[in-house]
């Protein structure tokens, strides 16, 4: 009786994994910024991978503030390669004063690719970032005016007080009222 081996081999393709996301907050200069952010301030988000990634198309990221779902645009890989780097610019109306958040799912690929130097892409699930893991805050709502109680006196001069959402610094305000009757 004549043995054989057989010998049997196990190909095993690692995929390359999220490792870390973080998010931070700079001015519209890129300087780091810890006061709340205003319009045109930015947010940039870092995703660090496990091995080294070509990137082809433009993937997003996506965060949420105040509860608002905004898409972050890739902006470049990092020079070591495992990098990726997300940007979002804040805009009219973005407001939280509770941090910045994201889901397991807030990497898009949209049409393009990210995968490692052997071709594998990447498992797309990201750590999920809630609002406790940062203190960035966002005001970029205009303060507006909530109340207008006027008086007239009897030199047929108006004066008004307005009650306005936030404090005001250094407000112009010129308003010509005609006085009509029904």
């Amino acid at each position: 009786m004549q043995r054989s081996q057989a010998i049997i081999t196990k190909e095993v393709i690692m995929q390359t994994k999220i490792n870390s996301v973080a998010i931070r907050a700079t001015n519209a200069t890129g300087a780091g910024k810890t006061s709340t952010l205003k319009i045109g301030d930015k947010i940039i988000v870092t995703v660090t991978l496990s091995e080294t990634v070509v990137v082809t198309g433009e993937p997003t990221y996506t965060i949420s503030i105040g509860g608002v779902n905004k898409s972050a645009t890739y902006v470049s890989t990092a020079s070591n390669a495992n990098t990726l780097v997300f940007s979002y610019t804040i805009a009219s109306g973005d407001m939280t004063t509770t941090g910045i958040t994201a889901t397991t799912t807030a990497l898009s690929l949209n049409t393009g690719s990210i995968k490692d130097t052997a071709g594998n892409a990447i498992q797309l699930a990201t750590p999920a970032v809630a609002s406790s893991a940062n203190t960035i805050t966002v005001d970029a709502k205009a303060p507006n005016a909530v109340d207008l109680d006027s008086a007239t006196d009897v030199q047929s001069t108006s004066k008004a007080l307005f009650t306005r959402s936030e404090i005001a610094v250094g407000v112009a305000f010129d308003a010509d009222i005609a006085n009509t009757t029904d």
